[in-house]
């Protein structure tokens, strides 16, 4: 897993189902949370899922071919805790 830094934190986008089939892959403007680096953030754990706008992400694949997304953290709008 790549580690995030430079205050970034890596998610992992949540699809969202369409009435339509199609090849291409819709996500949500939300993730859950995969790595915070070394940052510490009192706010934000990894397993809460993120809202953000996508255009400010970052979109990589791993060696297995998941899809991540590297964003900055002042760009997140909200946040849902896991707990």
């Amino acid at each position: 897993m790549i580690i995030p830094i430079n205050g970034h934190i890596l998610i992992k986008p949540l699809s969202r189902e369409t009435m339509y089939m199609s090849n291409q892959t819709s996500y949500e403007e939300r993730g859950e949370v995969l790595s915070l680096g070394a940052a510490i953030y009192p706010d934000l754990h990894v397993g809460d899922a993120v809202y953000f706008d996508s255009w400010l992400a970052a979109k990589y694949f791993d060696a297995s071919g998941n899809e991540h997304w590297l964003i900055p953290y002042d760009k997140i709008r909200a946040i849902e805790p896991c707990n």
